[in-house]
């Protein structure tokens, strides 16, 4: 019985550790081969930052008939074209909802000194009396890196 034991559960296991440890062993001696465990990029760079970018133009109280209109300004001089995302979020519910939100893709604005939107004029109308906040969030062109920035206001 015990001859038994050994031939069906311990021998299939010493010999995969063996055979797999010969295996890995010849694949990492060969010129040029290594074994690389990690492999994940790890970003250099802040992956969230804010303050790198400015709203231009919001005022802080608007009346249910007026449009909110925006420009943003970038001073990170690591973004030169991305992706340019505007929210309006409703604070006065918890938790906050998003009432809407643009999306502006392939915004090239570093080489002219362009606020963004470039070619295009965010303008949005809130139709409810409340607190709301406006989050502008830019992410680089190969999704790697975003900047942001919020202000609050209300509309009556």
């Amino acid at each position: 019985m015990r001859n038994v034991v050994f031939v069906i559960f311990l021998l299939p296991v010493i010999l995969s550790i063996v055979l797999g440890s010969y295996v890995l062993g010849q694949v990492t001696n060969e010129p040029g081969r290594e074994l690389n465990m990690a492999q994940f990029e790890i970003s250099d760079g802040p992956i969230l930052k804010a303050g790198a970018l400015t709203i231009i133009g919001l005022k802080s109280q608007y009346t249910t008939s007026e449009a909110v209109e925006i420009e943003i300004s970038v001073s990170d001089s690591a973004f030169d074209c991305g992706d340019l995302y505007l929210t309006i979020y409703d604070v006065s519910v918890s938790p906050k909802a998003a009432y809407t939100q643009s999306g502006y893709f392939n915004q090239c604005f570093a080489r002219n000194n362009l606020n963004l939107p470039t070619d295009e004029t965010f303008s949005e109308t809130v139709k409810t009396a409340g607190k709301y906040e406006l989050v502008a969030e830019l992410r680089d062109i190969n999704q790697q890196k975003t900047i942001f920035a919020s202000k609050e206001f209300t509309v009556k």
